[in-house]
């Protein structure tokens, strides 16, 4: 149904439910009013720290050191192609940077490594600047959160996808800084990004979120307003219509929708401390926010609520 319509599999599951529900209660119900979903360009991108602007310093000092691999470095950033870089790429090349004048600082002597010390602590700070550009401004990145017309299939397993952005963590300068910013493994950060731009995990996320929860409470409230009509104790007709509604509650909310919303719960947990830990923070951030969230728990809970009301008057088990 989805692939024929090309509509997200969770609006074609929910738009089934309840066309069988209104089928037995013989009630023509609205159609589901679906959130219009914006997506946020990267200039709207809130970024705490701003865009990583290059920190100019003079580095004459180190050109009469021994060969320690800087003066490659700088020439390379002194290209037409250095000064045109992704994100990415001037974070990885900042990280190569930083390396190269820890390696420098080893092979001088001790009395003027306080001068050179306060560079690298400069140098530091733009490393610092450079991987928050990375975060908010890269395409990959800014892709996988803020997609609009992306969403969720059946069989998507999503678990490897948030496991990327765990591993974006190994990149960071905190990670690296124990290593004096030595990185061995830095075309990985590309595939990374790629991975992590494929499967727009946490753009899927907010999109099914506000998907459900602006279509689940139509049905709840079309339910509530037309099941409290059936005398389902002692009309055979309706106490007929109570079983079949119970077999369609079974049949696509219980097996269907509700292991989908797990689903969606369980990333959204374990993504959400990715984000944290990566400083994506709560009050900028409208893709994984707690509010969203809890208006998403709350449309299940207030749906399965009508629902056992409905059976507790009924006299149903809810399940065969």
């Amino acid at each position: 149904m989805a692939a024929c319509t090309q509509k997200p599999w969770l609006h074609s599951t929910l738009e089934d439910y309840q066309s069988r529900l209104a089928n037995i209660l013989e009630i023509e119900p609205p159609s589901l009013i679906t959130p219009n979903i914006i997506s946020t360009t990267p200039k709207q991108v809130f970024s705490p720290q701003g865009s990583a602007e290059p920190l100019n310093i003079k580095l004459r000092e180190f050109y009469n050191l021994p060969e320690c691999g800087i003066k490659p470095i700088i020439a390379e950033r002194n290209t037409t192609l250095g000064k045109l870089q992704a994100p990415s790429q001037r974070y990885l090349y900042e990280v190569r940077l930083l390396a190269a004048l820890y390696r420098c600082m080893m092979m001088v002597d001790d009395e003027p490594q306080q001068e050179q010390r306060s560079i690298i602590n400069r140098k530091e700070q733009v490393v610092v600047q450079s991987w928050h550009n990375l975060l908010y401004n890269s395409d990959e990145i800014n892709s996988a959160r803020f997609s609009s017309s992306t969403h969720f299939d059946e069989q998507e397993d999503h678990r490897s996808a948030i496991q990327n952005w765990q591993s974006l963590l190994r990149f960071s300068p905190e990670e690296l800084k124990g290593k004096r910013f030595q990185l061995s493994d830095a075309n990985s950060l590309e595939t990374l990004l790629q991975s992590i731009s494929k499967f727009k995990t946490p753009a899927k996320l907010r999109n099914d979120m506000r998907l459900l929860i602006s279509t689940l409470p139509q049905i709840t409230i079309y339910l509530e307003t037309n099941m409290t009509q059936l005398n389902c104790l002692t009309n055979p007709g309706d106490k007929i219509k109570a079983e079949y509604l119970r077999n369609v509650f079974n049949l696509f909310f219980i097996q269907e929708i509700q292991p989908q919303a797990g689903k969606i719960n369980d990333w959204y947990f374990q993504l959400s401390v990715t984000f944290e830990e990566l400083g994506f923070t709560e009050h900028e951030d409208n893709t994984l926010n707690k509010s969203l969230h809890n208006d998403f728990v709350s449309s299940i809970k207030d749906h399965v609520a009508q629902w056992q009301v409905f059976f507790e008057r009924c006299d149903i088990v809810p399940r065969n």
